[in-house]
């Protein structure tokens, strides 16, 4: 989408890295083959885009996404990209409301638990197995809680 905007005849991007940042061109050649080490995917990310010589590859899983949240309004305003401003907007709200049902999922279950295995739990052991299970189901809800006030 960007690219179809950047090819007008009023060209705002300062140099041909910039343009190649933003229309996609480093997507070209990308790997699925190579093996890191073992590093979690942020990691890999930030090593390989630092440790990258001109013209190598990279997973795609690792290459940031320049939305429109991160390109700035007054980019996206000089440049005609306002529907990507909305369609953003619009996938934060699918976000937030696909958090939020999991939320209320995660609370139903939590209840079903206390109800129906810590009450009637007689044994030390029943007890203990069961708020384990409540504790899991906490940590899903933190979870949610945690993507939801990100976004």
């Amino acid at each position: 989408m960007l690219h179809a905007v950047s090819n007008d005849a009023d060209d705002s991007w300062s140099d041909d890295d910039e343009r190649e940042m933003y229309t996609g061109a480093e997507f070209d050649g990308i790997s699925e083959d190579e093996d890191d080490g073992g590093l979690d995917s942020a990691a890999k990310g930030q090593h390989q885009m630092q440790s990258l010589p001109p013209g190598s590859r990279m997973d795609a899983e690792n290459i940031s996404l320049h939305l429109p949240s991160y390109l700035g309004r007054s980019w996206c305003d000089n440049n005609a990209a306002k529907d990507l401003v909305k369609a953003e907007l619009r996938l934060w709200e699918g976000q937030l409301n696909d958090s939020l049902h999991q939320i209320r999922i995660a609370l139903g279950h939590k209840s079903y638990l206390f109800r129906n295995d810590v009450r009637p739990a007689r044994t030390q052991r029943l007890k203990t197995c069961a708020w384990g299970e409540v504790h899991a189901v906490e940590s899903t809800v933190q979870h949610h809680t945690w993507v939801y006030n990100h976004a």
